[in-house]
């Protein structure tokens, strides 16, 4: 789908605010990349994990002088906040002060990653800048696309706890080096194990398909080894076309086109545009 550069899209977000000396300290135990190399006023997303290594969120956290912002992108909002609230201890000097809902509004086009500073954040009814008069809203329909082809995963769909920061597309939201964090010895496994490789991969078809259906390559017509698993589905109201994400291992990744277990349906697949810099 070509998007001009003039679209913007937005969506209702959960926000809450971490204040305290001890907030660094926190977010860089319970998150995946190197909070304290994160500069101020600025948005870094990162993973929130289980203990098991499986992403639970995706966060977009705003540091300050005072504390921190933290958006949850993608994700259960009670989840995290539960989960946050259960390891603050009065000796990590650092408190859940507030939770609100905010409107996440972002400036996009077909080149651009989702990673950039065309982010604003707005109240429920807070008008826009005067500048956006220049800007168009995608309809939910052609940012939902916009989505997809960009493989960002999304709550429940591929974010759910089961899947690891590897298999989504959320490998560079990973410092290695970090030191100790939530979840890094299942992720220190999880690098290690190179035999099962499994990677969203963006597809589109004729068919309509459902999240949850398994895929097939032309090979394995005589065999019941699936090659994956479709994970997001959507039809386009502007061309009839189906798109969608979908989870893909061993050699299903060297294949251009898969199919459903009885082989009435294909799909063709490939790279996710990058959404993250």
């Amino acid at each position: 789908m070509k998007i001009n550069k003039s679209y913007f899209w937005e969506g209702s977000y959960s926000l809450f605010r971490l204040q305290g000396s001890g907030v660094k300290d926190f977010l860089h135990g319970q998150t995946t990349i190197d909070i304290y190399s994160s500069d101020l006023n600025r948005y870094s997303f990162t993973c929130w994990l289980s203990t098991k290594g499986f992403v639970r969120a995706l966060l977009e956290i705003s540091l300050d002088d005072k504390g921190a912002d933290v958006l949850v992108f993608q994700g259960n909002s009670e989840d995290v906040l539960e989960g946050f609230d259960k390891v603050i201890f009065p000796a990590d000097k650092v408190g859940i002060v507030s939770h609100k809902k905010i409107r996440r509004v972002q400036i996009i086009s077909q080149e651009n990653n989702i990673m950039n500073d065309r982010v604003l954040r707005l109240a429920p009814g807070e008008p826009y800048p005067s500048f956006f008069k220049a800007y168009h809203k995608l309809t939910e329909n052609q940012f939902e696309i916009w989505r997809l082809e960009h493989g960002i995963p999304c709550y429940p769909n591929e974010i759910n706890g089961r899947r690891n920061p590897f298999e989504i597309g959320l490998s560079n939201l990973i410092s290695i080096d970090k030191g100790c964090y939530l979840g890094q010895e299942a992720i220190s496994r999880q690098l290690r194990n190179t035999v099962k490789e499994k990677k969203i991969m963006f597809w589109e078809s004729s068919h309509s398909l459902e999240s949850g259906e398994r895929l097939f390559g032309k090979s394995t017509e005589t065999t019941s080894k699936s090659h994956g698993v479709i994970t997001s589905s959507v039809e386009s109201i502007e061309s009839a076309s189906n798109f969608g994400l979908a989870i893909v291992s061993g050699d299903g990744l060297n294949e251009k086109e898969l199919f459903v277990k009885d082989f009435s349906k294909s799909i063709r697949i490939s790279m996710p545009k990058q959404f993250l810099a």
